[in-house]
């Protein structure tokens, strides 16, 4: 209910209101800060001095930093609130957004997903190549969702990457695949007396994300 509170002690004259990153805080936590702004600014049509589209990121850095993970289902950023699989689903969506989606997922930083699985439906699938370049025909784009439904049949997980292959194989199309991903920057410190370490800039569907990580190597000598 803190979301709520929020917003009706906003409605009862409240000039401030409390709210953390991704609403952590003791036990059940806080007013989340995205949450709040995007209440106001979509259902009270208030402005706030809050950049919306770096929330998603700022989301992921402070779980990153917290080690405190986004529920998958969190509303505006968790991963699934721009996700759609369900064929009827997909449809909606991406004939009219406004369907499933109340503001465009940039808006926050984060993208549409069009998640391809056993029930993924042709409309989403083929929006989904169109984006990268591919376009099937009518009778390809079938024997597209029948493979990626097939794979899903079995539990598996139909990554982007598998789609595109099982796209390129039936169309006999090619696609740039600098559209899918650009890596920017990548670098690699090592030796002797330190901590290895690696990050990496990539260029994600126009959306620039980098990261690193470190590796501890303990060595035992057995003479």
């Amino acid at each position: 209910m803190a979301v709520a509170n929020s917003l009706a002690g906003i409605e009862a004259g409240a000039e401030q209101v409390h709210v953390t990153i991704n609403g952590l805080g003791e036990r059940a936590g806080n007013a989340a800060l995205d949450e709040v702004v995007l209440s106001l600014n979509r259902l009270y049509n208030k402005k706030t001095n809050i950049k919306t589209e770096k929330l998603y990121r700022t989301a992921q850095l402070v779980s990153k930093l917290t080690k405190i993970a986004i529920p998958l289902n969190k509303a505006i950023v968790g991963d699934n609130a721009f996700a759609h699989e369900v064929g009827i689903h997909t449809h909606g969506v991406v004939t009219q957004p406004l369907t499933y989606e109340p503001f465009p997922p940039e808006l926050v930083g984060q993208m549409r997903k069009i998640i391809p699985g056993k029930y993924s439906g042709k409309h989403g699938i083929k929006a989904e190549l169109e984006s990268v370049g591919l376009y099937p025909t009518d009778v390809q784009i079938g024997e597209i969702v029948r493979q990626v439904r097939a794979l899903g049949d079995k539990g598996k997980l139909v990554t982007d990457v598998e789609l595109m292959n099982i796209a390129k194989d039936v169309t006999g199309q090619n696609v740039d695949e600098k559209k899918l991903i650009e890596l920017r920057e990548v670098s690699v410190m090592t030796g002797t007396n330190m901590t290895p370490t690696a990050s990496v800039k990539i260029v994600l569907n126009g959306m620039e994300f980098t990261s690193a990580a470190y590796v501890e190597t303990r060595f035992q000598w057995v003479l």
